[in-house]
Formats: structure tokens, C-alpha cells, sequence
């Protein structure tokens, strides 16, 4: 059992008990008169416990992923909100396989390396490529860790891979 498990169960006895005490309805008892000693006259309320169930399973969560690159579709409008910001460093290192990524930061800096892209109009291209993409289905390989999506111009294809649970372009 995780601690926010612990912690969420904790505060659902909590409200449990608070709403249970503010359920107590005495509008059928005449009003009675304080009593002129610091004793009260009152019964003391019976203290209803909840049981903590434990059922091991994370709390749901209405968003599922965080990370645009989790899925296709949204890392495709992320990384045309990294363009369309002139966030080009930010695009490389977040939308380059991590290996290939690695490995031309041996011969290269980034900067470098984003200035040839500009130089030969990659980057342009990769942008009209995923403005294209983004209204297009993808097309999986079996085990789902390759996607290729179609496009009439101005590449054939624009192509993902799948490293871990992230989507890169390939």
C-alpha cells in the first residue's frame, strides 16, 4: 500500500465521520436549557468508524499521461507548439531519439547541429511534415513501437519510434 493510498483512505474516514456527525438531526428534541454548571447534560455522540479497505491499485487519475509524447497524436501538436515557438533546441532534444541524439552530440554542439538542419531547411520540413501528420491515423508496426504515417508531400512519410514509453521522430 502506497502512502498516498494510506493518506487518501485517511481522509475519506475523516469525511466519513464528519458528515456522519453532521447528519445527527435533533429537530424532533425540544430545545433544552444550558444547565448553569459547566457539566453538560448531554450524551456524548457515538464515534462510527469506516473500515480502511485496501484494494492495492493506484488512484485513478483523470489525465492518464503527463507527457505529450506518451501518444502520437500528442506529441505531434506539442512538437508544433515547440516550432511555431522557435524552440528549436527544446524540439531536438525532446523529438530525437535519445541514441541518435547521443550520438551526433559527439561530433557535434547542438547548436551546430541546428544550424545545418536550418542551413539544408530540415526544420521547415519537419514542420509542414507534422502540420500535415497531425490529422492523419498512424500506422503501427505489430509490436507497436514503430509508427509510420502517409503524407502527399513534402516527404512521402513521416516516421516514430517508441524508446521506453515515449514517441520519438524518427
Amino acid at each position: 500500500m502506497t502512502y498516498k493510498s494510506v493518506l487518501l483512505q485517511l481522509l475519506l474516514t475523516t469525511l466519513t465521520l464528519t458528515l456522519l456527525s453532521a447528519c445527527d438531526k435533533p429537530g424532533n428534541d425540544t430545545p433544552k436549557e444550558k444547565p448553569a454548571s459547566p457539566v453538560t447534560t448531554d450524551k456524548p455522540k457515538p464515534i462510527v468508524a469506516a473500515p480502511l479497505v485496501s484494494t492495492n491499485k493506484p488512484p485513478i487519475s483523470k489525465s492518464k499521461s503527463k507527457n505529450p509524447r506518451r501518444k502520437i497524436s500528442t506529441a505531434i501538436l506539442h512538437a508544433l507548439s515547440l516550432l511555431d515557438k522557435n524552440e528549436h533546441q527544446a524540439f531536438i532534444k525532446t523529438y530525437m531519439p535519445p541514441k541518435f541524439l547521443k550520438k551526433i552530440l559527439t561530433s557535434y554542439t547542438l547548436d551546430k547541429f541546428l544550424e545545418m538542419l536550418k542551413e539544408k531547411g530540415k526544420i521547415k520540413n519537419i514542420y509542414t511534415s507534422l502540420t500535415a501528420a497531425k490529422n492523419v491515423k498512424p500506422v503501427y508496426n505489430k509490436m507497436r513501437n514503430r509508427a509510420t504515417i502517409k503524407l502527399k508531400a513534402p516527404a512521402q512519410a513521416i516516421s516514430f519510434i517508441k524508446v521506453k514509453r515515449y514517441w520519438y521522430i524518427r
